[in-house]
Parts: C-alpha cells; sequence; structure tokens
C-alpha cells in the first residue's frame, strides 16, 4: 500500500499545480495488479476435424442435425427436413423461425456435401415435393453443366456479334 501511494506522490512532484493524489495512486495499483486474462479455451481434435473449409468449427445445432440424419438414414432411408423437424427436440414446425433455421442448415449441408439429394416425396402440407436426403461423403456436389458453360456461351454470342 505504502509503495503504491509513493509511487502517486514521486508522479505528482513534478506538477506545477497541487493534484489529488488519491486517483493516480488507484490507477497505479491497477497496474501494478498482473493482469487477469481469462484461460483460452483449447479447441478439441474432435472440434478440428469437424472444421469447415474455412476453417470455423461446426455449431452444436449442424452436429445434432447430422447425427440424427444419420440415424434416420439408417433407421429408414432417405428423409426430408420435415421428418428431421420431426425428430429434433426443441425443433417446432408450427415456427416458422424454427422450421427456416433447420431447412436452411439442411441446405447448407447439401452445398457443403455433408447431406446429398437423392430424389423428391410428396409431403402432406407442402405444394411441392420435398428434396430427399442422404449423409453424404462430405464431397461437394457439382455445379449444373448449364452454369459452367454461361462464360463460353456470352463468349460465342460476343464472337458472333
Amino acid at each position: 500500500m505504502a509503495a503504491t501511494e509513493e509511487a502517486a506522490e514521486r508522479i505528482t512532484a513534478g506538477a506545477p499545480y497541487r493534484l489529488n493524489s488519491a486517483p493516480i495512486a488507484r490507477l497505479v495499483r491497477a497496474f501494478a495488479q498482473p493482469a487477469r486474462r481469462q484461460p483460452r479455451r483449447a479447441l478439441s481434435l474432435m472440434t478440428m476435424q469437424k472444421a469447415n473449409k474455412r476453417g470455423r468449427p461446426q455449431s452444436e445445432f449442424r452436429r445434432t442435425v447430422m447425427q440424427a440424419a444419420r440415424q434416420m438414414a439408417a433407421e429408414g432411408g432417405p428423409f426430408t427436413w420435415h421428418d428431421l423437424a420431426d425428430r429434433l427436440e426443441g425443433i417446432s414446425r408450427a415456427s416458422p423461425a424454427d422450421c427456416r433455421l433447420l431447412r436452411r442448415t439442411v441446405e447448407n449441408m447439401h452445398e457443403a456435401g455433408e447431406l446429398g439429394k437423392v430424389g423428391e416425396r410428396s409431403v402432406p402440407g407442402s405444394r411441392r415435393p420435398m428434396n430427399l436426403y442422404m449423409p453424404g461423403d462430405g464431397v461437394a456436389p457439382e455445379r449444373s453443366k448449364a452454369k459452367e458453360n454461361r462464360g463460353e456461351a456470352l463468349a460465342r454470342l460476343l464472337a458472333m456479334w
């Protein structure tokens, strides 16, 4: 205690006017203490193995969806995101936000290659057939040839013009 007050007195001694040394003593005490850092949470090997292309770990929800997808595929084959909604706890098909979250997660998993589309099926409560999914091998689906050849078609069009 005395050392911090002495340090505060030394700091204020050279000032051309009288300073209150109490706040300065508090600052000196604050900086004299070792920094309180929270220990970093180490990423486990399991989390790093499940990281996506950009290196970000998968969310707990996405891992839960994948686990439910593997169970459903083992039990009954292809499934829709409606079937996953019925299987997952905490997801209500009556809630638009829950349905949107699950549907977008399944679509993103398909884009990442974690789920593969294997067909379509009519589902009660849906106006059009819904996609059927199965767990994939982790390879992203190939884009359609029409999308890949857009540049070539444009180049031919410009060449003819």
